[in-house]
């Protein structure tokens, strides 16, 4: 431990500084005019290049190197569109937006399998499939016919979608039912399916 004497005198030397350096540091200080002559004779010759402002692109700059297309890292700056030669913002991307969704659809798709939509994907999206859907959640008071509840709602095929397609959209066919019971009878009947 320090005595009462050092701490004072501690406390004198780091007065007035934040850092904790004594009284090193002249920031915020106010300088006597012979100093600041002494600053400036200490100066003339120097030179900073923050001070000088004529650096054209490219040109040789000494804090940050080279700039621009005379860099070595230069890559040409944005890549543009192929198509439009829009400029573009991301640099991975060979096509913008626009011309990349016109590229895209059908049969111009990377991912296009020659037109295979499946028949239940089809007929599951069609206008009288939604419309028996709305029919059967009516009939049933839009609640789960094994428990009453009224949300996460799914319209079941009482007979197989797969094998009675005369009776796919027979309202009297369809069953409300919440999506945990609906899950379950699923599994019910794959596993009767498979013993």
């Amino acid at each position: 431990m320090h005595s009462r004497e050092t701490k004072e005198k501690i406390s004198i030397a780091l007065r007035g500084n934040k850092n904790g350096r004594g009284n090193q540091s002249i920031k915020g200080r106010h300088l006597s005019t012979e100093t600041k002559r002494k600053i400036s004779l200490a100066h003339i010759g120097r030179k900073h290049p923050w001070n000088n402002r004529n650096f054209q692109d490219g040109e040789l700059n000494p804090m940050f190197g080279k700039r621009g297309n005379l860099s070595p890292n230069w890559k040409g700056g944005r890549p543009h569109c192929k198509k439009c030669n829009k400029e573009l913002k991301n640099r991975k991307s060979k096509l913008c937006f626009p011309c990349y969704k016109k590229e895209a659809i059908g049969e111009l798709s990377a991912n296009w399998k020659g037109g295979i939509a499946p028949v239940n994907y089809k007929i599951r999206q069609s206008l009288e499939y939604q419309i028996w859907r709305k029919e059967v959640y009516a009939k049933d008071k839009y609640k789960c016919r094994l428990c009453n509840k009224k949300k996460q709602l799914v319209a079941h095929h009482i007979k197989l979608f797969s094998e009675f397609p005369e009776l796919r959209f027979s309202v009297d066919n369809g069953i409300t039912l919440c999506r945990s019971h609906h899950a379950k009878i699923h599994k019910s009947i794959k596993s009767e399916i498979r013993s």
